[in-house]
């Protein structure tokens, strides 16, 4: 098992997307995080800043998984609440992860989501990516709001 804790299965309370990696599919990603961080009341900056990691690891995937595709293929987000603890992982099945000197990016996206969250995994094999984030959550209640 991984630090992270296993991977979410379809019995887990889990939100899952199945999103075409466009740019508008991002901010669709983004607003189902808003709604899991409103239910669970956390506080403004960490639901900012999980917004902006997730943000970050599905841009990535926007950018490069299907860059050489005639069409965008799909990337998915999972958002699981375990033990105290925010799981978020971005999966596409793309063309895998390249060296930085073969990236058209600013290649600040991954070191940004590693400051962001409290662990980072980053797994790459076979044409199938995936970046898997954990936080621990805030509550608005307990930052002072």
């Amino acid at each position: 098992m991984s630090p992270l804790g296993p991977h979410p299965t379809a019995t887990d309370s889990t939100v899952e997307l199945r999103l075409p990696a466009t740019a508008n599919h991002v901010v669709v990603a983004r607003q189902a995080l808003s709604g899991v961080a409103d239910t669970f009341g956390w506080d403004a900056a960490f639901s900012d800043d999980v917004r902006l990691a997730l943000s970050e690891a599905c841009t990535n995937v926007v950018q490069h998984a299907y860059r050489n595709a005639t069409s965008p293929g799909d990337m998915v987000v999972s958002i699981l609440i375990e033990a105290g603890r925010l799981l978020v992982a971005v999966s596409d099945d793309g063309m895998g992860i390249v060296s930085p000197s073969h990236s058209d990016g600013l290649g600040l996206g991954l070191p940004l989501m590693r400051t962001l969250s409290d662990e980072l995994q980053l797994n790459s094999s076979d044409g199938h990516t995936e970046v898997r984030m954990a936080f621990s959550p805030t509550s608005a209640e307990s930052a002072g709001e």
